[in-house]
């Protein structure tokens, strides 16, 4: 029989859940003690630092070990986490924005980084990615997850990770994901060789709206955007109407923070 693989123009969430449940040439995992002693050292350090740490096994999507942590971050106890598995926490976590984000394309394209790196190259990578959650409690906070992989199948993909979550809300200003990929260099220690950025803002605006806000960004009139643009000027008021909707902006001076910080100007 063929074995199966992954080696296709786009892979899905989907796709990846059902290749590692059907696979039958992948690693065998290892007692999660193996692993904390190995990466983490100490597990009570890890359980007394404000930040979350965790193993996940892709196989089963549930978390081997969360480290006490991860009750500052997301109001959550380790046993609730551990319980719960990576994409229940996604799915009552994960801001719908984001989650969506995530399932659509930045999961395609941590597969597809993974494709593009051999067993040993893949372990010698830190995956880095920020979203936003509701915490227990309903407030919303920005987390940065990094994390490596420890076990692959042997066609290379990811099957055992080792994560930290931190909360980055007071450092992050504005919405948008970003996918980093650092390989580790012995004598630079680790190397950004991948930086994609996604917003759900980019579905939110048309083309016309856009180009309209850069305009505005620059100090352009309604008159002038017309003018530059070869449209009437109740043209570009209806697209300001509808901007300011779309981005619950009210005046000139937050429509142009939202264009810094969505990386529209």
């Amino acid at each position: 029989m063929a074995k199966k693989s992954l080696l296709k123009t786009e892979v899905t969430l989907a796709d990846y859940k059902g290749f590692l449940k059907n696979s039958h040439t992948m690693t065998v995992i290892k007692n999660p003690d193996y692993y904390l002693k190995q990466y983490v050292y100490f597990q009570e350090l890890a359980n007394a630092m404000p930040c979350a740490i965790y193993l996940l096994d892709y196989t089963s999507q549930k978390y081997l070990f969360v480290s006490d942590g991860c009750k500052q971050i997301t109001g959550f106890t380790s046993e609730e986490h551990m319980q719960m598995g990576q994409f229940e926490f996604y799915t009552r976590c994960m801001h719908k924005e984001d989650s969506k984000l995530f399932v659509d394309k930045v999961f395609v394209r941590f597969v597809e980084s993974a494709k593009e790196l051999s067993s040993n190259g893949l372990k010698n990578c830190r995956f880095s990615i920020n979203y936003r959650i509701n915490r227990k409690d309903g407030v919303l906070v920005k987390v940065l997850q990094q994390s490596v992989v420890l076990e692959t199948t042997t066609e290379g993909y990811p099957l055992l990770s080792l994560g930290i979550i931190i909360d980055i809300t007071s450092h992050k200003l504005d919405d948008k994901i970003v996918l980093s990929v650092s390989c580790y260099d012995e004598t630079q220690g680790f190397k950004t060789i991948s930086s994609n950025s996604y917003s759900a803002q980019e579905d939110l605006l048309t083309p016309r709206e856009k180009e309209i806000i850069q305009h505005i960004t620059f100090g352009h009139s309604s008159l002038k955007i017309a003018e530059t643009l070869n449209i009437s000027v109740l043209t570009v008021n209806a697209h300001r109407r509808n901007i300011n909707k779309k981005t619950n902006c009210k005046n000139v001076a937050e429509l142009v923070n939202y264009a810094i910080n969505s990386g529209i100007s």
